[in-house]
């Protein structure tokens, strides 16, 4: 009984250390005559607003801006070794202020610290940041407390470090046609372990300056949070911004990371384009074979993808192999998409008027459509016919062109080796039939 005692005192000492070990490190900072005992002195003020400022070595004035850290970590104000500068000085006392970043004076206020600190000019520290002080301007500017100026100087504890590892620079496309993997990574920089199980949420644009609700993801072991982002239609086209952390999690305060960049191509589900679908099983069998240029299966592809823009269908199972397809001729091709199911279905689409599709009919597999598209290309169209149709078929080949919202009205035939016939079966659907002569 009395071992087992120990024992469980031991393990709950051991939780509580480690829970204590990760615990959140925020910095605390307040204006004083007097910094407290685990308190630092940053820098002074003359006055709660309109000041000039000093230096901590100086003590000419009576305001002292004071900060810690909770937790873990201590904090200094030497400028050097793990240190951030926090405001230039254009004296040592009875000066004026600038942002850091200026460099235009030589008298740094700085913070360092046993983990990692951070300095930022906002409108409003977030909450996981403490005010130091308040700046009437960037340069040449008067010091006072945090409610004295709109632009507050900000300082972070930064116990833990978020960098993108994915995502960043990529092109994603909208819903159904593919999206991309967003990770964020997550380092303990006091721990110097990537942690588990953490909860996160990463956050997109939908249009410059607006964004998401966010989507939730959780690091794995070693401390990546990824999320599978499919942008919808409700997103701009474009670039957008996405940025992410620790969100809502038990150990971690809420904190953004650094904001990379995506960019969203909606065209290809969202605009209007004028798009070709074929649907096809050539035998009512399994023997069907389709590929998307030369050398690609199933699947969406955009026009960078394909230097061989066709997609293609034929049935080795069946006499001379009879073969169907869509190809692309002109400039500005938007998608093919390939997919399967009880047959393949083909789509074409493009983005741009005096664009064309081309539909073969023709026999031998589909190397007779790729050995044509050098010359397509050439011609802007097919300056020729594909090989006769297989004398041995007497059934009717039927395609149907569909176009929503469009009454597609006529006819149409032409009279050679075969018959075209282009009839209006339905509103908005027009049906083309093909027949021997």
């Amino acid at each position: 009984m009395n071992r087992a005692f120990h024992a469980a005192c031991a393990l709950l000492l051991v939780m509580l250390l480690v829970i204590v070990g990760r615990g959140s490190a925020k910095m605390t900072c307040e204006i004083a005559t007097s910094c407290q005992a685990g308190y630092v002195d940053v820098f002074h003020l003359s006055s709660s607003a309109n000041a000039h400022g000093e230096l901590s070595s100086q003590s000419s004035y009576a305001n002292r801006v004071c900060c810690t850290e909770n937790n873990y970590g201590t904090l200094g104000t030497s400028c050097t070794g793990n240190y951030i500068p926090v405001i230039n000085l254009s004296k040592v006392t009875n000066a004026h202020a600038e942002r850091w970043s200026q460099g235009r004076y030589s008298n740094g206020a700085c913070l360092n610290s046993t983990t990692n600190v951070t300095v930022d000019y906002q409108g409003s520290c977030s909450p996981d940041g403490a005010c130091l002080a308040s700046m009437s301007g960037t340069i040449n500017a008067h010091l006072g407390n945090c409610t004295a100026y709109s632009t507050r100087v900000c300082g972070f504890t930064q116990n833990i470090t978020i960098t993108t590892k994915e995502g960043n620079g990529t092109m994603i496309g909208t819903a159904g046609f593919g999206g991309a993997s967003i990770t964020l990574n997550f380092f303990d920089n006091v721990q110097r372990t990537f942690p588990n199980n953490v909860s996160g949420r990463v956050w997109v644009e939908k249009s410059p300056g607006t964004w998401d609700g966010g989507h939730n993801c959780t690091t794995n072991s070693q401390g990546n949070c990824s999320i599978e982002f499919i942008p919808t239609c409700d997103y701009t086209n474009g670039r957008h911004l996405f940025r992410g952390g620790p969100f809502q999690d038990d150990i971690y305060d809420d904190r953004n990371s650094t904001e990379g960049e995506v960019t969203i191509d909606i065209s290809a589900f969202c605009f209007d384009r004028v798009t070709l679908s074929l649907e096809f099983n050539l035998s009512g069998n399994s023997g069907d074979v389709a590929t998307v240029g030369t050398d690609k299966g199933t699947g969406f592809y955009e026009q960078y993808d394909l230097p061989n823009p066709y997609v293609c269908v034929h049935d080795t199972s069946v006499t001379n192999t009879p073969t169907f397809g869509i190809i692309f001729a002109g400039t500005s091709l938007s998608y093919i998409n390939l997919s399967t199911g009880d047959s393949f279905v083909m789509k074409m689409s493009q983005r741009l008027s005096g664009n064309k599709f081309i539909i073969p009919v023709t026999r031998d597999g589909c190397s007779v459509v790729a050995d044509n598209i050098a010359e397509i290309k050439a011609h802007g169209f097919m300056p020729h016919a594909f090989v006769s149709f297989v004398n041995a078929f007497k059934n009717v080949i039927e395609i149907t062109i569909v176009y929503h919202e469009v009454d597609i009205v006529g006819s149409f035939s032409k009279t050679g080796s075969f018959t075209v016939n282009l009839d209006r079966i339905e509103a908005n659907v027009t049906r083309i039939n093909i027949t021997e002569a």
